[in-house]
């Protein structure tokens, strides 16, 4: 999450300068690396060793820990938190749409759909879970 921030601040700093928006990219694409490779290494935790997923869920304290998965995606995909604004203020709209084309856009509104539904489902599950 702090490399995502990272690479939003550094990407729309009020001092335009191209060395700060490139920095920003390589951030973010570091921010990229990370995730996918939590997340992954998580999954294949889960799928390996039975029992731990439903462990970790009833724990009350590592079950409070749920909540990082989609506030790290959120980094990737929206930099603020605006509904109404999300295709202008999205950091693969910022870095992606202009090399590779508005499928990109269309991608991140997508992404943004499924961290907003995980968001939800991870809030309300461990009211219930604890």
């Amino acid at each position: 999450m702090g490399t995502g921030i990272t690479s939003i601040l550094l990407y729309n700093f009020p001092y335009q300068a191209e060395w700060l928006r490139t920095i920003g990219t390589i951030i973010f694409v570091l921010n990229i690396v990370i995730f996918a490779l939590l997340a992954t290494g998580n999954l294949i935790r889960y799928i390996r060793y039975k029992g731990v997923f439903t462990s970790t869920l009833t724990h009350p304290v590592a079950g409070l820990f749920w909540g990082t998965l989609p506030m790290g995606l959120a980094t990737i995909i929206v930099s603020r938190a605006s509904i109404a604004s999300l295709i202008e203020q999205n950091m693969i709209a910022y870095v992606c749409v202009p090399i590779w084309g508005e499928r990109w856009a269309r991608l991140a509104l997508g992404l943004w759909w499924i961290d907003a539904i995980l968001s939800v489902m991870v809030n309300l599950g461990m009211v219930f879970a604890m």
